[in-house]
């Protein structure tokens, strides 16, 4: 298994948890194809940073309940507040700092300082202990308008995912004799043949 991302958790969590269902942690192992016990710690070790950020709650030890509201805002108006608060922040900040003044969310202004380092909007200045200190640059000064990520950053199998993760859902928890999980069955399995048999048409 490749080293599960934050993002793909909560993509399972928001099928695994739709409508308010619990799950548990031998769902997200199966949605995530986490099999060693490696994997299984760090499924673990991201549910409960969601568990401190208020996306999951935690019902009992490995049940969680999943809370869409308290996901990171992925609009302009938040990255645009981000920017702003990064170009008028004098240098040594850190991007909890950021976090506070924005009102983004910690993993949301990681996300988006790695890809302003990257492009050489901001660069590290120090630490304090343990925390990282940056200081915006040249390229960041002379740029009025909010710097985007570029779209190719988003997961271009996210589809494809959520229906996997909702066959394991349907599999673990539904009547499979019931013709409205059979029909559900049916219905992702083709979206994810469809996805992989255009690619091997066009390959």
């Amino acid at each position: 298994m490749e080293k599960t991302k934050i993002s793909l958790l909560r993509s399972a969590a928001q099928v695994l948890g739709k409508d308010g269902d619990i799950f548990y942690n031998h769902l997200l192992y199966k949605a995530l194809g986490a099999e060693s016990d490696k994997e299984k710690a760090r499924v673990r070790r991201q549910a409960n940073q969601l568990v401190e950020t208020g996306e999951f709650s935690r019902v009992a030890r490995g049940k969680y309940k999943y809370h869409p509201e308290k996901a990171p805002k992925r609009d302009g108006k938040l990255t645009n507040q981000m920017w702003r608060a990064i170009r008028s922040s004098q240098p040594g900040w850190t991007m909890a700092e950021i976090a506070q003044i924005s009102g983004a969310s910690l993993s949301h202004v990681v996300k988006y300082c790695r890809y302003l380092e990257e492009d050489g909007y901001i660069r590290r200045h120090g630490r304090n202990g343990n925390s990282a200190l940056y200081r915006s640059t040249l390229k960041s000064s002379e740029q009025r308008n909010t710097p985007y990520p570029p779209s190719l950053l988003t997961d271009p199998h996210e589809e494809e995912r959520g229906c996997v993760s909702e066959l394991v859902k349907l599999f673990l928890l539904k009547d499979l004799y019931a013709p409205a999980t059979q029909n559900k069955i049916i219905k992702n399995c083709r979206t994810i043949l469809d996805r992989f048999e255009t690619n091997q048409e066009e390959a």
